[in-house]
């Protein structure tokens, strides 16, 4: 990078919000004004797709850039091994104070250093039902009761992370990831005052039965409602970066674990209505704001099928992006060099380190999609 200090990440992600969920990628319904306008100004991947669409194994893919198979994370009984690195791991080691806020599914409180994987700060949400007045172990600590909506809560204690740090660390640049549960259901757990949708004016998939149709507007509205609520909580987290006096120094990136079905049934219904269903399942979306007048960043408002997609070379690459390549994106952008076996979905060859090449910021401002060659 060209500015003396590292830029900052604030990488946020919803839980099972599907990529129709969002006003800039083609839906006239839903209210997302904040999320819009990152994509304005920003990139979109129009085909992000989990690998593992599934709470914990996304997780644990995101955590160290491994398949499940690799990092033992195959359902969300499990937590990874602690034996390989850690995306986390690798960004403190090049001076970054880390956090996690959220939904962590990936191990039970409390959560001493060992358990942490590489993050300084970890506020993990504790087990329980709904999303109001939730509790949370902070590292070694708690659980901590805290009233209201836990997505706000969640802001409330990223912001304060990054304050903590400016205040302690002011030369080091932070890194913290925001999990918010929502979408997921219950859906009907989210403020008043994003009840903004009428189930008569949802429209409802063609495979969805006669007799499940009322059922489902009710869902989608309040699945929207969700929605519109965790755009809310971006507009904070973007308008406390800006108080902080970071924003011109921070890659932002709102993406989620995996898409929802949302009434759109896998049985008793026809192979092409299957597969909708089941790329709704496994399709995310992603919206980032990189740093514009950083000679790598991508043009404004642009929009990709890909970004990174790992194994392929350009003459055959894939327009999508999968989620087991987030990793690769941070160190190309932040020019980092890491670990081979974080980010080539299990092949080993331990202790072998790779640099991206040097051309990247050329096919960056270009505005070529990248390929990396493992």
């Amino acid at each position: 990078m060209s500015q003396d200090k590292s830029p900052n990440i604030v990488f946020v992600f919803s839980d099972q919000q599907r990529y129709s969920a969002l006003g800039a990628n083609g839906n006239d319904v839903i209210q997302t004004p904040v999320l819009d306008a990152m994509a304005a100004e920003g990139m979109v991947c129009d085909n992000m797709f989990s690998n593992h669409p599934l709470c914990s194994p996304y997780r644990a893919i995101l955590l160290t850039g491994r398949y499940g198979w690799q990092n033992r994370v195959i359902d969300n009984e499990y937590s990874p091994r602690k034996d390989i690195p850690t995306l986390p791991g690798i960004l403190r080691q090049h001076g970054y104070g880390t956090a996690h806020v959220g939904t962590f599914h990936l191990g039970k409180g409390p959560y001493p250093e060992e358990d942490r994987y590489g993050l300084d700060y970890l506020a993990a949400l504790h087990g329980g039902t709904g999303y109001f007045n939730r509790s949370y172990y902070q590292n070694e600590n708690g659980p901590t009761f805290f009233d209201g909506w836990a997505p706000e809560v969640e802001t409330d204690l990223s912001i304060r992370f990054m304050e903590r740090h400016l205040d302690a660390r002011p030369d080091d640049p932070f890194a913290v990831f925001v999990s918010w549960r929502p979408p997921h259901w219950p859906y009907k757990q989210y403020p008043d005052e994003h009840s903004v949708y009428d189930p008569a004016e949802m429209d409802v998939p063609g495979n969805v039965p006669e007799q499940m149709e009322a059922f489902a507007r009710q869902e989608i509205a309040d699945y929207y409602g969700c929605c519109t609520g965790l755009d809310a909580q971006m507009a904070r987290l973007l308008e406390a970066l800006e108080r902080l006096g970071v924003n011109e120094n921070t890659i932002v990136c709102y993406t989620s674990d995996h898409g929802d079905h949302l009434s759109s049934p896998l049985f008793f219904v026809s192979l092409p209505a299957q597969l909708k269903a089941l790329i709704d399942r496994c399709q995310s979306l992603w919206v980032s704001k990189y740093l514009l007048h950083q000679p790598i960043a991508p043009k404004s408002g642009q929009r990709k099928g890909l970004f990174i997609a790992v194994g392929h070379r350009p003459d055959s690459a894939r327009e999508f992006q999968p989620a087991i390549a987030q990793a690769k994106v941070f160190f190309a952008i932040l020019n980092i060099a890491y670990h081979r076996e974080l980010t080539l979905g299990g092949i080993e060859r331990k202790g072998e380190i790779a640099q991206h090449p040097t051309a990247l910021p050329e096919a960056f401002a270009s505005g070529a999609e990248l390929v990396a060659d493992c």
